[in-house]
């Protein structure tokens, strides 16, 4: 699925991250707008445009956040 980018919100690149992808840690670039992960190609090859900012994350790890549902001393 293709999200059409709203050229009113910036779009952010971090570059040189790893990510989780098929149970491995890839290292890879990682494009955000609005809160929403987006395909890079269409920007590039449809819409001729690049990301606002760029954040070189130096190989940290990007990943989902947790919650931790552990109740200790609650009985």
């Amino acid at each position: 699925m293709n999200i059409m980018i709203d050229s009113n919100k910036p779009i952010i690149r971090f570059k040189n991250v790893k990510l989780i992808k098929n149970g491995r840690l890839v290292v890879d670039d990682l494009w955000i707008q609005d809160d929403i992960i987006i395909n890079p190609e269409p920007l590039f090859f449809e819409q001729q445009k690049e990301a606002d900012i760029v954040v070189d994350c130096q190989r940290a790890i990007i990943a989902p956040g947790y919650i931790d549902l552990q109740i200790n001393g609650k009985y």
